[in-house]
């Protein structure tokens, strides 16, 4: 099944670089249906999306990519109140903002 997710999202990058963003965003989708924790996918959904002005749509996928690398950042022997507080608060400033910034 995960082969067929990354056949679909290959086809999906190919569309986003002849830009065909419509046909992308379907593809890409696709294969982020098979594979939803995907960051790659999610990272060429969001600029499909943005390229077809539908940017809110985009920042969603930015902002659960940054709340995943907190959760990821923040496991384990760094699962602590106060890091999560000021993560947290620092996403939510960000969407406040509309800069949601994520280290892919």
């Amino acid at each position: 099944m995960a082969n067929e997710a990354w056949k679909s999202f290959l086809r999906g990058r190919i569309a986003q670089e002849q830009g065909n963003a419509e046909e992308a965003s379907k593809l890409i989708g696709d294969a982020l249906a098979v594979e939803p924790g995907n960051s790659s996918f999610r990272k060429a959904q969001a600029f499909a999306l943005e390229a077809q002005k539908r940017g809110t749509e985009a920042g969603d996928l930015r902002i659960a990519a940054a709340y995943e690398a907190v959760a990821q950042r923040l496991s384990g022997a760094n699962d602590r109140p106060e890091a999560w507080i000021d993560e947290l608060q620092a996403l939510q400033r960000q969407l406040d903002s509309g800069q949601v910034s994520v280290v892919w």
